[in-house]
């Protein structure tokens, strides 16, 4: 029996990962502007000081929250319908040991800085940029917590808010209010502690409006034996892969320089660009995936993941093909001295086109309760990282960061392909994957042609008309294809939606 429209996985996925996006979107803009902003102050030496002391505090952050988060999604939306009482031990367990650990995390980092900075990393001037982050780790780890129960209660709305929205225009106009006095590393991440703590006091605050956390905690339960076992493993997932993420960045530190750090820090973070859908998707297929998987309804998790793939290819292909032309005028944007990270950031791009086309599997193989799976993945593709990083970085590099990167992430992406097909009998595959690569393709080579013939040209003017041609042949070739019913029916209501609202508001006026 077919489940009624709002009941509809497909359609409750694209929900909130539409209201995910939009927080992410935002989010990725701001923080866009914010690394232009922040190269252009700082300069690459105290950009790339600046990018290695976020590498140990976002470390530091997942040490702390012990995968909790992933917990908290899985098992808010199980409890409620148990009863306030599960729901209130689920958040205490889930949000309240993260900030205890995040606080003892941050006390010994606050002594243990020196030393990190002189012995690991050779840079005495890390140190109070170390103990700056160690008072920003308890709240950052309850934001992370706060966040993960707002998406176990389907309010993704809250963390866009606040997390993804207000704390970055908050920490963009406080950057260039004290740019306009002189800015440096320090100051940069001071600035972070104070959007940080306003960010978790507002989530706290609309969390509360959902679940109020103003009820006795006496005699509540706290399902340690439900939650720790299946947080445990996603933990050393969770912080395996991120330091994975972080590795090349911290090595280029270690073996390489600073400049090459914060270089490969902006080439990272325009990569991050293209991840936007993806990412913001596999956030609101976390619960669905758990939903789905207790009432066994493998074809409703076989549609979900295929949907989800082709929605993130479609959102990619176009960002591929800008990265893909032009690496060294889109690195041009944080200074001149970035362009040397331009094979760097192709290289990262086609990696990241091999993990989008994975869709979902990661979180699939997490939540379907094969988190062993993905924590020996997770520790695998570490160690190919950082056994590539030691060798080429040396002698390459940027580019040798960015290969070892990308070959590990790729490697990564097939593994969990092939885990979910053995484990579930899925995969993401199928013929409407073929009409959008046709079209990016098409584009492509169209949009290469025109650049080559232009190149003569003023390089803005060149890259305005280049892509403007490929993106509307994209556009045409997508339409001329055809979407899917589902997809069809999505917009028709998206459409109806708007069109509503635009009738609502010229009758108001």
């Amino acid at each position: 029996m077919t489940a009624p429209p709002e009941s509809d996985p497909l359609r409750t996925a694209a929900k909130g990962g539409s209201i995910v996006f939009s927080g992410n979107a935002a989010q990725c803009v701001l923080r866009a502007v914010l690394a232009v902003v922040l190269a252009r102050l700082l300069g690459t030496e105290e950009f790339g000081l600046y990018n290695l002391a976020l590498a140990v505090f976002f470390l530091s952050v997942d040490v702390s929250i012990l995968g909790l988060p992933f917990a908290l999604v899985k098992f808010v939306p199980e409890n409620i319908r148990r009863g306030e009482r599960e729901v209130l031990g689920v958040l205490l367990l889930g949000m309240g040991i993260p900030f205890l650990v995040g606080l003892s995390l941050g006390l010994c980092l606050l002594f243990a800085a020196p030393f990190i900075a002189q012995s690991i990393f050779g840079e005495p001037r890390l140190t109070p940029l170390l103990r700056v982050v160690a008072a920003i780790l308890p709240f950052a780890a309850l934001v992370r917590t706060s966040a993960a129960a707002a998406y176990g209660f389907k309010r993704m709305e809250l963390k866009a808010i606040s997390d993804d929205v207000v704390r970055n225009v908050l920490k963009l106009t406080l950057v260039i209010l004290v740019g306009l006095f002189g800015l440096d590393a320090f100051e940069a991440l001071s600035i972070e502690l104070v959007t940080q703590v306003t960010a978790c006091a507002l989530l706290i605050y609309l969390l509360n409006r959902v679940f109020s956390l103003h009820r006795s905690w006496r005699g509540v339960h706290l399902p340690w034996k439900e939650m720790l076992p299946f947080s445990l493993p996603l933990y050393f997932h969770r912080f395996a892969t991120n330091l994975l993420h972080q590795l090349p960045l911290v090595l280029l530190g270690i073996l390489g320089t600073v400049v090459s750090a914060g270089i490969f820090s902006a080439v990272t973070r325009l990569v991050s660009v293209g991840m936007l859908f993806h990412l913001s998707m596999t956030v609101s297929s976390m619960p669905l995936i758990s939903e789905l998987q207790t009432s066994n309804d493998n074809q409703g998790l076989l549609r979900l993941y295929r949907a989800q793939t082709r929605w993130s290819l479609l959102f990619y292909w176009p960002i591929l093909i800008a990265l893909l032309l032009f690496p060294g005028e889109i690195l041009s944007v944080f200074g001149p001295s970035f362009v040397i990270g331009e094979t760097s950031l192709v290289i990262l791009s086609l990696a990241t086109l091999v993990r989008i086309s994975a869709g979902i599997a990661p979180t699939i193989l997490a939540m379907t309760g094969h988190v062993w799976a993905t924590l020996l993945n997770s520790l695998s593709s570490l160690a190919i990282t950082a056994i590539l990083c030691v060798f080429l970085i040396p002698g390459w590099g940027l580019v040798g960061a960015a290969g070892a990167y990308g070959f590990s992430l790729s490697l990564a992406s097939l593994i969990t392909l092939i885990q979910v097909f053995f484990y579930l009998r899925i995969h993401p595959f199928t013929c409407s994957l073929l009409k959008p690569a046709a079209a990016a393709f098409l584009s492509l080579g169209v949009a290469w042609g025109l650049a080559r013939s232009l190149s003569e040209t003023e390089v803005i003017l060149s890259m305005i008309i280049s892509l403007g041609v490929g993106y509307s042949l994209y556009l045409c070739c997508l339409l001329l294809f055809g979407f899917l019913p589902e997809e069809k029916r999505m917009m028709k209501k998206l459409v109806s939606r708007v069109i509503r609202w635009a009738l609502g508001k010229r009758e108001g006026q």
